[in-house]
């Protein structure tokens, strides 16, 4: 491996933001090289083989698409799910990955952290050369940040109070609420909390708004 990171895990109840990364990485990708040098595996669909013979192929040069490759693979460093022949995999081509290959691993479970391949992750983020980050879902005051967030990636803005209804209302489902602001950017361009009552329907029952009032009084 060489002396720069090659080798991701990211994890965390955040899938959302997790999902845009994986998808803003493998754009940038697809646009430096192409389609073609992006591979993706998941460990809750398919056979064992199915998925021993896709890393197998993808963890190895082949130079008809370059020696550039991102290689993500989602739900798979949980228990029962690496058996010995796709350890014995990993571990010898996270010993060794490629120059220009990246190796993202994600999922929004917890790793097991007794398991071989995670451990061999471990050693080299102590040596620099992998990144272990956790993905928290925001909370409180972090979760009204990220509303205003992406109520600019939508070119809206969104004032105080109808943030506070906003996640009041939907709590911190990152999808849920990306898909509310969404449709409040189609409705107007300044949001205010009217707008938020009369457009978004939340998970809790109408008692939220007699809170809401017994707050601001």
């Amino acid at each position: 491996m060489q002396d720069t990171k090659q080798l991701f895990l990211w994890y965390g109840a955040n899938d959302y933001e997790t999902h845009q990364k994986l998808l803003a990485w493998s754009k940038a990708f697809e646009k430096k090289y192409s389609n073609l040098n992006v591979y993706y595996f998941d460990g809750n669909e398919g056979g064992k083989d199915k998925l021993l013979g896709g890393l197998k192929n993808a963890l190895q040069v082949n130079s008809l698409f370059g020696m550039n490759k991102l290689i993500i693979i989602k739900n798979l460093l949980v228990k029962g799910k690496v058996d010995d022949t796709l350890k014995e995999l990993l571990l010898k081509s996270l010993d060794n990955v490629q120059p220009g290959f990246f190796v993202v691993f994600s999922q929004a479970e917890k790793p097991d952290t007794r398991t071989a391949v995670f451990k061999k992750i471990k050693a080299l983020e102590k040596k620099g050369l992998a990144e272990i980050q956790e993905f928290k879902l925001p909370q409180s005051f972090q979760l009204t940040k990220w509303i205003e967030k992406i109520a600019k990636q939508e070119k809206v803005q969104i004032d105080s109070k109808a943030m506070n209804v906003l996640s009041a209302l939907v709590g911190n489902d990152l999808w849920q609420l990306a898909s509310e602001i969404k449709k409040l950017a189609n409705y107007k361009v300044q949001i205010a909390e009217e707008d938020v009552n009369f457009l978004v329907k939340g998970k809790y029952n109408d008692d939220i708004f007699q809170l809401m009032d017994a707050i601001s009084a």
